[in-house]
């Protein structure tokens, strides 16, 4: 016979739960913890091309999602979220069309492709690759201008 108030089952259901609450908050302060170390990077990219748009297309790394457009005249800021001690590269392409081009879809005339950085001391903004007819030039380490050729 059993003397005790308490099955067995139950003692072990009740410690089962006890230990899901205590792992959950001990990796909730963790992920607080290293969201505390996170900052964030500012890189420029103008559009001072009297003739091309760009269009967002696709982004790598801990980059913020620019804006789908960029005219003629605009600017992007793109944000570089990394640990301060922790080297972060990231890439965004852009396509780029005619500004007069009405047609749908849009001929596309070449892309774009930018790599930003924060490597512990600096932040860089780069062009890795053009097929455009537009030429890009750093006017900042952090800020890149577009032009016509």
């Amino acid at each position: 016979m059993n003397d005790s108030a308490y099955s067995p089952i139950g003692i072990i259901l009740v410690l089962f739960i006890l230990l899901v609450v205590v792992i959950g908050i001990s990796w909730i302060d963790q992920a607080e913890e290293e969201s505390l170390n996170l900052s964030t990077f500012e890189y420029e990219l103008k559009n001072l091309s009297q003739r091309c748009r760009l269009r967002f297309f696709t982004r790598t790394g801990p980059l913020n999602i620019p804006s789908s457009i960029l005219l003629p005249g605009g600017l992007e800021t793109l944000v570089l979220r990394s640990a301060v001690t922790q080297v972060t590269v990231a890439t965004v392409t852009y396509r780029v069309y005619s500004i007069s081009d009405t047609s749908v879809p849009p001929t596309i005339l070449g892309e774009l492709t930018f790599q930003v950085e924060w490597d512990l001391l600096f932040g860089y903004i780069r062009t890795v690759k053009n097929t455009s007819p537009l030429v890009a030039i750093g006017y900042s380490s952090r800020g890149m201008a577009l032009y016509d050729l």
